[in-house]
């Protein structure tokens, strides 16, 4: 006998009375089940009860993943435990903590964890490091870090998997990102950041004048620091989304591809690289770019140099 619940199923051999109950799901909380039965003799006798089951969840470890750093910075720096969080997640939700940074390879200088601003203190030399994440009181330990300094250079290449791309303060660096889901770091200059075909996190808090040039097809981005003028004079930030809408006519054409989208305090500027996509609804729309504090009012969409997205 089989029956099924929302998160499992109870078998019974009804010929040796062994039963089992498999959780098929994830069970959130503690959830119970109650099952009530009968049992008929020979002569037609019977006994009812109830079989009452609590299914406890079971707590996982966090899963890190491997991060490459890549900068132009020629000296030492620090590295938030957030970005070496950024690829990495618990299947149970719980917050995440980088809780121990260890040394391998490295070419110059120890390297130091500060765990009270939550910074990692790299040397000025190509390294490997080692870093373990806990998250309720479970740890997934001796994650990679790779660290290379590309310095003397403008352009700060990814290599196709899980990058922290990171700009030289005063440097006008573009920062390229590939297929991974990557991370980018904005200096203080006017910084070009070029992300991939992955799901990507941008930073442009630092300042000058930066802008995400969209050149191929991504996933679900995020920018924060992005600061709208409304096509004003004097701007800060840009969007450029020419190589994905070049091809679809004029500049009011091209803007009809963007659905601006309010999200809390948070803009989602929705963008179609095809023509199946139905005005307005955002499912229909393959690109997706998450402008954390800004409002679709603060935002214009045109073809003009000064236009937050530029089309």
């Amino acid at each position: 006998m089989q029956v099924n619940t929302t998160i499992g199923v109870l078998a019974i051999d009804l010929d040796t009375g062994d039963g089992a109950y498999t959780v098929n799901g994830v069970a959130s909380g503690t959830p119970t089940f109650d099952f009530g039965y009968t049992l008929r003799d020979g002569d037609g006798d019977t006994a009812s009860n109830n079989l009452h089951l609590t299914v406890t969840s079971t707590d996982h470890a966090p899963i890190a993943h491997e991060d490459y750093i890549v900068t132009n910075i020629s000296g030492a720096f620090d590295v938030k435990d957030a970005w070496l969080l950024h690829n990495d997640s618990d299947k149970d939700g719980d917050s995440m903590s980088v809780s121990g940074v260890h040394n391998g390879t490295d070419l110059s200088t120890a390297h130091t964890h500060d765990t009270v601003n939550h910074l990692v203190h790299v040397g000025s030399g190509e390294s490997v490091l080692n870093y373990d994440v806990t998250a309720n009181g479970k740890t997934d330990d001796l994650n990679f870090i790779s660290v290379t300094h590309d310095t003397n250079d403008s352009v700060v290449d990814g290599n196709g998997l899980d990058n922290i791309l990171i700009a030289a303060d005063g440097v006008n660096t573009t920062l390229k990102g590939y297929e991974g889901n990557d991370l980018f770091i904005g200096g203080t200059g006017n910084d070009i950041f070029m992300p991939g075909s992955g799901n990507n996190s941008m930073d442009m808090s630092k300042g000058g004048h930066d802008t995400a040039k969209f050149t191929a097809i991504t996933g679900n981005d995020v920018i924060d620091g992005f600061t709208a003028h409304g096509g004003a004079s004097g701007e800060t930030d840009h969007i450029d989304l020419t190589s994905l809408l070049s091809g679809f006519g004029n500049a009011a054409s091209r803007a009809s591809h963007v659905f601006l989208e309010a999200n809390g305090a948070d803009t989602i500027a929705h963008v179609a690289t095809d023509n199946t996509f139905t005005s307005g609804n955002a499912s229909t729309y393959d690109v997706h770019i998450t402008l954390h504090n800004v409002t679709p009012a603060q935002l214009t969409v045109g073809a003009a140099a000064t236009d937050d997205i530029i089309v």
